[in-house]
């Protein structure tokens, strides 16, 4: 039986627009000059052999929930969602 392997802590998000602009502060910096989108991610986890992984959005999103569960939301058997409150 073959081992599943989940990565526990991924980030992806969008854009920063007028209308969702990265959170202010320390952390709003994402740590690529891209965002990294859902399908980018799959590509890199099947490269990897990651069979699934919780998406938590990132810091420089704020409470921003939106693009990890749309993720979720697609790809159910590959995403879950640690989502953020305030």
């Amino acid at each position: 039986m073959a081992m599943t392997i989940i990565d526990s802590q991924v980030h992806i998000w969008a854009p920063e627009t007028p209308e969702k602009p990265y959170a202010k502060g320390d952390a709003s910096t994402p740590h690529r000059p891209v965002p990294l989108d859902h399908e980018e991610l799959l590509r890199e986890m099947d490269a990897a052999g990651i069979h699934r992984c919780i998406c938590v959005p990132p810091t420089w999103e704020g409470d921003r929930n939106d693009t990890s569960l749309e993720a979720a939301r697609l790809h159910p058997d590959r995403f879950a969602v640690m989502g953020r409150i305030s």
